[in-house]
């Protein structure tokens, strides 16, 4: 009897902040989002590069 592999579900791949971006090629959120909401505000605060990293150093790339 063969022994069954679990299959792992999709990991999404992160993209940093600093990434550079080009005009014209925003998602189509992006364009609309009123930069003054808490949400977008608070999102701008996180140090996501760094939270990412800590994710994955303990669950794994």
């Amino acid at each position: 009897m063969a022994k069954q592999c679990k299959s792992r579900a999709y990991t999404p791949t992160y993209e940093s902040s600093k990434q550079l971006t080009l005009e014209g090629f925003e998602h189509p959120f992006e364009r609309s989002l009123n930069l003054d909401n808490r949400w977008v505000v608070l999102s701008h605060l996180i140090p996501w590069d760094e939270l990412v990293g800590v994710y994955n150093k303990h669950v794994g790339e």
